[in-house]
């Protein structure tokens, strides 16, 4: 992703943060959340080889997990672990507890 996009989107969202306090209602509650979607949408960019590498460390089958083949596997959960923080960093980044946020940091 070139610096110039993200810096769009940056841009964009940017002014709809700083539009939003002159509207009211609707119009405001829209303007944020337009700001918020282009959020997630540049860290979803910016981490897409970051995603697809902890979704590709994960290589156990879901119905072996559920049916608990791996319950003492270690190295599994932890790679679970930081797939899962790295999704819900790119949705919501101040949903993280501080050693999630150490495991985001920890794939980039």
């Amino acid at each position: 992703m070139s610096a110039e996009v993200l810096a769009l989107l940056d841009s964009a969202a940017g002014v709809l943060r700083a539009t939003a306090p002159t509207l009211s209602g609707e119009g405001r509650y829209a303007a944020l959340l337009s700001a918020n979607a282009i959020g997630t949408a540049r860290r979803e960019l910016v981490s897409a080889d970051r995603l697809a590498s902890t979704a590709a460390a994960v290589t156990a089958d879901a119905a072996a997990i559920r049916a608990g083949l791996h319950d003492d596997d270690a190295a599994l959960y932890d790679r679970l672990v930081a797939h899962a923080a790295l999704r819900a960093w790119i949705t919501e980044p101040g949903s993280l507890t501080a050693e999630e946020r150490a495991r985001v940091e920890a794939t980039g």
